[in-house]
């Protein structure tokens, strides 16, 4: 649907000509404001604007619990009142604020409350719970300070905005929504005085709004943060990394495809598909029809949806190049990199032969790996091959993130195990600072004499359930002498990793085992220890070791459990010695 046209008051005096067309202040002095509220345009602003905010509450009226009577905290106020009554009261005040200042930035923001209230009516990927949500946080910022509220107000309108056919409006949407994230965090982060609130992160916003092509909000109180430039250059670099021509045109992409998904089906048909994207009414055009279709690979003859999004995000990134900049920074002309084969757009790498773009190969990515963005060099290691194992084996840590346990996973799977042993060693401060071990996975591919020689130093921040598994690899055998190896260590784990695999072992041979190798139980883990044992070798266990029983903490519920399985002849004999943790008299003795 084409945009419809609007009147933005620039000049106080000014008309509309059209009377469709939506009413905008834009004006910037208290003489702006005073003669817009005496202006023609004035009353019709006023009905639009209350139209828009009424339609909010009738939505949320339709969709909320108990008929939206549940109360709400409102924000620095602090007191108790529904929904609907903070946003007639907000409705209120735009007309009988005394406060210009306050109505400056309020009035400003009317064009984003008519597109939350139109997103509110869309039914696409926003779920009503979400949009409820989004309402309701709204509803108890709105009564803030006027340059707070707007602010407060621009991040609902991008919270609910879903991706369009339109490609320009699905970039600034995008390019908003991370800059308001990326300034958020790096606030939340990176500076000790956040009492400036939403005046602070107003003050970020607009000093990137020309490098970013955004309308500034007008926040007299603003002026009173102080930023430093260091913490504006850092801003800056963050901005830079998250807007950078990878991930957004992996992100425009993505919706892109997704949408052309939910249209063609199951469509085949080269004929049939090409027939569908032709009728497709979106400002993707003109995109390649070869970067969306690819011949099935199962299916000869037939077609489908390309799998691989790069053609379709260099298509995406020509048709930016064409568009106003919107972020300083970018220059979206495609560089020939190495020839004419290997090119680039900042950090967005492909290759094209005889006319056919597809990923970077590997050693692309490592050759430029200062350059590739991490999503497309995670994507180039999940396209990796056996055969790509040295290559990988050269990728300098630094360039994966640390926090990521997904992709270090898919890193060291990769790599293979061996490979990842000799990585680990020469970078193992780099591993030591990891919050989680990424190797068991692939330490779980080698056999088991071959895991019993891995130093546990190759375990460090292994859970529960991994170190776990490694054990039931090794087998209950190896599983005891690794213990016995590495005992000191074994003794430091909060957990006890061997249990599971211990008890798969026969009774007789459980009643041998050395009370070592049974610390860090649970009750459950004793509990299933007990019955394993059986009656007769449980008793015996714990009269053979009775320091260890005296350690015990076993409830009271657990051990009647245990009892319970007894025949009453040999509860009656239980040695009074392996009680002593419990009340006696609270054990009905079934005897």
């Amino acid at each position: 649907m084409p945009a419809q046209p609007t009147v933005e008051i620039n000049q106080p005096e000014a008309i509309s000509s059209d009377s469709h067309s939506p009413i905008y202040y834009t004006g910037k002095t208290k003489s702006d404001l005073h003669h817009f509220k005496h202006s023609a345009n004035f009353p019709k602003f006023k009905q639009e604007y209350e139209q828009a905010i009424q339609s909010i509450i009738d939505f949320y009226k339709q969709h909320a619990p108990n008929q939206g009577q549940n109360k709400i905290i409102s924000e620095w106020l602090g007191n108790k009142t529904t929904v609907e009554d903070r946003l007639k009261e907000f409705k209120t005040s735009l007309f009988s604020e005394s406060s210009d200042d306050r109505l400056r930035s309020l009035y400003q923001a009317k064009k984003s409350i008519e597109a939350i209230a139109q997103s509110l009516q869309e039914e696409r990927s926003i779920s009503t719970a979400t949009k409820m949500d989004e309402i309701r946080e709204l509803a108890g910022k709105i009564m803030l300070c006027g340059s707070g509220v707007h602010s407060h107000i621009i991040g609902a309108k991008l919270s609910l905005t879903a991706p369009s056919g339109e490609l320009s409006d699905n970039f600034s949407t995008y390019k908003d929504t991370i800059a308001h994230a990326v300034i958020t965090e790096f606030i939340s982060h990176h500076l000790l005085d956040t009492s400036g609130g939403v005046h602070i992160f107003n003050k970020f916003l607009n000093h990137f709004s020309q490098a970013l092509n955004f309308t500034p909000i007008y926040d007299e109180y603003s002026d009173l943060a102080f930023i430093s430039t260091v913490a504006l250059e850092w801003c800056q670099n963050a901005l830079q990394e998250a807007l950078a021509p990878y991930s957004l045109t992996d992100k425009l992409a993505t919706d892109h495809w997704n949408n052309l998904h939910n249209i063609i089906g199951d469509a085949a048909e080269w004929e049939q598909i090409n027939n569908i994207l032709a009728g497709v009414k979106s400002s993707y055009k003109p995109i390649n029809v070869y970067a969306l279709i690819e011949e099935a690979p199962d299916s000869p003859g037939k077609y489908r949806l390309r799998q691989d999004k790069t053609w379709l995000q260099v298509e995406i990134a020509k048709q930016l190049s064409l568009l106003p900049s919107q972020i300083a920074w970018i220059d979206w002309t495609p560089i020939a990199v190495e020839g004419r084969r290997l090119q680039r757009i900042g950090d967005l790498f492909w290759q094209e032969i005889d006319g056919e773009l597809s990923p970077p190969t590997i050693e692309d990515l490592v050759k430029h790996l200062t350059q590739v963005a991490y999503e497309q060099l995670i994507d180039g290691i999940a396209r990796a091959k056996e055969q790509d194992a040295p290559l990988l084996s050269e990728i300098d840590p630094q360039y994966l993130q640390v926090t990521n346990a997904k992709d270090l996973a898919l890193f060291f799977s990769k790599l293979g195990a061996e490979r990842s042993i000799e990585y680990v060693k020469v970078n193992l401060l780099w591993f030591n600072r990891l919050v989680f071990n990424p190797l068991i996975t692939t330490f779980l591919t080698l056999t088991p004499e071959r895991l019993a020689t891995i130093p546990t130093h190759l375990l460090n921040k292994a859970n529960a359930t991994q170190l776990s598994q490694f054990f039931a690899k090794l087998g209950a055998e190896r599983g005891i002498e690794y213990v016995k190896t590495n005992l000191l260590w074994f003794n430091e784990l909060k957990f006890n990793p061997l249990i599971t695999t211990l008890l798969t072992l026969p009774p007789e041979q459980l009643a041998t085992l050395s009370t070592d190798l049974l610390c860090h139980l649970s009750n459950e883990e004793l509990i299933s220890f007990f019955l394993k044992l059986g009656d007769k070798k449980l008793i015996r266990y714990a009269q053979d070791h009775p320091d260890w029983s005296a350690k015990l903490t076993l409830s009271l519920q657990a051990l009647i459990k245990v009892l319970s399985t007894m025949p009453d002849s040999e509860v009656a004999n239980v040695d009074t010695s392996f009680l002593h943790w419990i009340n006696l008299y609270s054990v009905v003795m079934r005897s």
